[in-house]
């Protein structure tokens, strides 16, 4: 597979591109959308802890939040992390009813591109009953670099 001849022409229907060599040569790692976010939830007075629920986001509701983690500075984003969650949990309940019992993250490499090391974690809510209980899953779920932890919504 590949690109058509000379760079253009038709593709195979359903046919899936992720990947251009060269694009972040030509134009460079774009700023994080999550960076950007924090800056909208400043300017317009929302708490970064304690968003309103999407609906009323209209503003900053363009991306997810995320957190950047990595070894050894842990502690200082579990408290953060925890009271997000604490806080955002009530805009999340399950279309059957009844409580929730997880929330998704994606910890990605910083300044990583195309997908390359991605991981889903799964975060159970009786993982936010304490600080310490927090600091351990993300001990136990960021591998050693820099990540990202972002919130993902199904």
């Amino acid at each position: 597979a590949g690109f058509p001849e000379g760079g253009r022409g038709d593709f195979p229907e359903g046919a899936i591109v992720n990947s251009v060599p060269g694009l972040v040569q030509l134009i460079g790692v774009k700023p994080a959308l999550g960076r950007l976010q924090e800056v909208c939830y400043r300017k317009t007075g929302y708490s970064r802890l304690s968003p309103p629920a999407n609906a009323d986001a209209e503003h900053c509701g363009f991306t997810k939040r995320s957190f950047t983690v990595g070894k050894g500075q842990l502690e200082s984003v579990a408290a953060d992390f925890r009271s997000y969650n604490l806080n955002t949990m009530r805009h999340y309940r399950p279309s059957g009813g009844g409580a929730l019992r997880h929330r998704l993250w994606i910890c990605k490499p910083r300044g990583g591109f195309n997908s390359v090391g991605i991981h889903m974690h799964s975060l159970p809510t009786e993982e936010l009953s304490s600080e310490d209980t927090t600091l351990a899953w993300l001990t136990r779920r960021v591998p050693a670099g820099e990540y990202v932890m972002q919130d993902f919504e199904m």
